[in-house]
C-alpha cells in the first residue's frame, strides 16, 4: 500500500489509517448478542464473530477505540474496520458460524470447488452415507497466535480427493467476479444464508478525514461495483491446526494497493481467532481474512 503524502504545501495530507466498510445482509434483523460485545446474531441461527484486533506487519494490535464501528438499517448491518498504518500488510480475522446446522451423525465430507470467469464457489458437501457417531470433539489446546496455514493439497480447480470425518451439514461460498460480494449459503435449505459486500475503502488521516480523494492517484474507492477480482483455488489447507477448504480473491485498489480476501470452510471442530480472543467453530463454519 502506497500511503498518501498528498496535497500541496498549503494543505498537506498524510494517511494514517485505512477504513474498510463491509455490509452483511441476513435473513432477519441483525442483533448484538447479550454479553458478547462483538458477536452479532444474523438470524436463523447464524452469527458473525468480530474482533477488535488486527495483525499489522506480524504483530497483533487493537483497532482504535470504537472500532469495529457498527450501524444497522433493516436486515443490513455495516461494519467499519479501521486498519492502522503498516509497512507490508495488515490482516483482519472474522468468523461466521451456524450456516450449517449441527448434525447428530458423523458424515464423511468431501470439499468440492467449481469456478468460472465470473465467480467461484466452494462447498463442503456431505457424503452419500452418514454413519452414526459422536461429533468430532473440539481440541483444548491454545491455537497458534497467527493464522498461518499449511497446504495439504496442491492448488487446483478440481475437487479435492481427500475425505474428512465431520459432524455437520453443508456450507457453500459463492464469490462474484466483480463487485466485491460473496454469499455464504446452506445448499440444503434454499434461502438460508447471508450476503457479504465490500462497500468502500478509504485512506484517512489521524482525525478520520479522507485523504487523497483528488488528483490522478486516489486513495479511496467508494464502490466495488465495477471492481474486478481474481481468484486462487488453494485446495485443502491446515489453518489454526484445523483442516479447511480455501478460496482467495483479490483486487487492485486505485493503483495504490491490494485488497485480498481468504475464505475458509472448516472441515473439523476447534478454536480459531487472534490471541486471547478465540471462538469455537464446527465443521461447515466459515471464516474470512481481510488483507491489505
Amino acid at each position: 500500500w502506497s500511503w498518501c503524502g498528498c496535497g500541496n504545501r498549503n494543505s498537506p495530507e498524510t494517511g494514517e489509517f485505512i477504513d474498510l466498510m463491509v455490509s452483511v445482509k441476513a435473513t432477519g434483523n441483525i442483533q448484538k448478542k447479550s454479553g458478547k460485545d462483538r458477536t452479532f446474531d444474523l438470524g436463523d441461527g447464524v452469527a458473525v464473530e468480530l474482533s477488535n484486533q488486527t495483525q499489522v506487519d506480524g504483530v497483533w494490535k487493537e483497532m482504535p477505540a470504537g472500532y469495529p464501528m457498527v450501524s444497522t438499517q433493516g436486515s443490513t448491518t455495516t461494519f467499519t474496520f479501521r486498519f492502522p498504518k503498516f509497512n507490508d500488510y495488515a490482516l483482519y480475522d472474522p468468523v461466521i458460524t451456524g450456516v450449517s446446522p449441527a448434525d447428530p451423525t458423523t458424515t464423511v465430507l468431501v470439499p468440492t470447488t467449481t469456478m468460472d470467469a465470473g465467480s467461484a464457489t466452494t462447498t463442503v458437501a456431505s457424503g452419500p452415507t452418514p454413519t452414526p457417531g459422536p461429533p468430532t470433539p473440539a481440541p483444548t489446546e491454545t491455537p497458534t497466535p497467527a493464522p498461518t496455514e499449511t497446504p495439504t493439497s496442491a492448488p487446483t480447480p478440481t475437487p479435492a480427493s481427500g475425505q474428512t470425518q465431520c459432524s455437520s451439514g453443508s456450507t457453500g461460498i459463492q464469490i462474484l467476479g466483480r463487485s466485491g460480494k460473496f454469499f455464504v449459503v446452506d445448499p440444503t435449505t434454499p434461502g438460508r444464508g447471508i450476503q457479504v459486500t465490500m462497500d468502500a475503502v478509504r485512506e484517512v488521516d489521524a482525525s478520520g478525514s479522507a485523504v487523497g480523494t483528488s488528483g490522478q492517484v486516489q486513495h479511496s474507492l467508494n464502490t466495488f461495483a465495477a471492481q474486478d477480482f481474481t481468484f486462487t483455488q488453494n485446495g485443502s489447507v491446515t489453518v489454526y491446526n484445523l483442516s479447511a477448504s480455501k478460496i482467495s480473491f483479490e483486487s487492485n485498489i486505485a493503483g495504490v494497493g491490494t485488497l485480498a480476501v481468504d475464505t475458509y470452510i472448516f472441515q473439523e471442530a476447534g478454536l480459531v481467532g487472534p490471541p486471547n480472543e478465540t471462538w469455537s467453530v464446527g465443521c461447515g463454519d466459515m471464516k474470512w481474512n481481510i488483507n491489505f
